[in-house]
């Protein structure tokens, strides 16, 4: 079969098997690729949003009433130009996107219900080298087979810089964690999903790191910097056979060195559960536990929460 008749056949299958009805949301495609587009800058005239979205004016008028209407959106008229209008997200916009997003992932879990959770990691992750390669993240063409037959025969363990493409490594790996051996409750995984929808829209300043054995991912950390540049780390974790205190010490170090590149001086983290090797680790690289508080958002049981925070030394 000729390549671009396989890329239609895919297309075909992806769009007939696994696109989401978006007939059962509260809103319209139309109105969620707005609010979508609209949480992606601080505000756009309507003629940007057209061209974005390849509607027409008349189409585009509609749908941005309607959701005027319920209060989604708000025009603001220019202070130079009295005949332009900024279009911008709401509070209650804000909070309806967020229940859109919750929306979808209920419709994603029922979708897929009739998959087993191996199933669904395979395909997750071949759609993730699919996306790597299209947006150029991966090796070229002709260098993939052999470049993924050399990797499988290294044996040695590596940090690399993460990429959206690595979104669903972190939610899988961190919803089989907490919910599966810890108990933790869908509202953490809705939070989970959010901080991912924020790191995919590029909405803070952040680097993601994922460690790798081979071209297996088996780890990641994320530093996430403010506009003080002090820093948190979060999404820090390692997989099953793979969770030693080595391998967390290699994903703890290339974070702090980078936060050293970047001339970082606070930094703190947080533990949801105990992990006195995790707090040890720590301790050794100068963190030290500045508080900790019960706290049952996450469980029914309830989990203790410790922050730790370190100083990073002036070279």
């Amino acid at each position: 079969m000729d390549k671009l008749q396989s890329l239609l056949a895919f297309d075909i299958f992806y769009k007939e098997q696994m696109t989401l009805d978006m007939n059962e949301l509260s809103l319209s495609e139309a109105e969620c690729d707005v609010l979508l587009l609209l949480d992606q800058h601080e505000s756009l005239i309507a003629r940007k949003i057209e061209s974005y979205l390849k509607v027409d004016r008349g189409y585009l008028s509609r749908i941005l009433n309607r959701l005027g209407q319920h209060k989604l959106i708000e025009r603001i008229q220019d202070k130079k130009d009295k005949r332009v209008y900024h279009i911008k997200l709401t509070k209650n916009g804000k909070e309806k996107l967020s229940e859109v997003e919750a929306e979808l992932f209920k419709n994603m879990e029922e979708k897929y219900a009739h998959l087993s959770r191996d199933v669904i990691v395979a395909i997750s992750e071949k759609l993730e080298q699919v996306m790597d390669i299209y947006n150029r993240n991966t090796v070229e063409d002709a260098f993939i087979n052999q470049t993924a037959e050399n990797i499988n025969n290294v044996e040695t363990f590596t940090v690399r810089p993460g990429t959206t493409g690595d979104a669903g490594f972190v939610l899988t790996t961190h919803s089989d964690y907490y919910q599966d051996v810890h108990d933790f409750n869908d509202l953490f995984v809705s939070r989970l999903l959010e901080e991912i929808s924020e790191y995919n829209k590029g909405r803070f300043n952040s680097e993601l790191f994922i460690l790798c054995k081979g071209d297996k991912r088996i780890g990641s950390i994320i530093v996430v910097i403010d506009s003080y540049n002090n820093a948190q780390l979060g999404w820090f974790i390692v997989k099953d056979e793979y969770d030693t205190i080595e391998n967390k010490e290699k994903l703890l170090k290339y974070a702090l060195d980078y936060c050293k590149e970047v001339d970082v001086k606070h930094i703190f983290t947080t533990l949801l559960i105990e992990s006195p090797e995790l707090e040890s680790l720590l301790k050794s690289y100068d963190f030290t536990l500045t508080s900790k508080q019960f706290s049952k958002k996450w469980k029914e049981a309830g989990t203790t929460i410790k922050r730790f925070e370190t100083n990073l030394k002036v070279q």
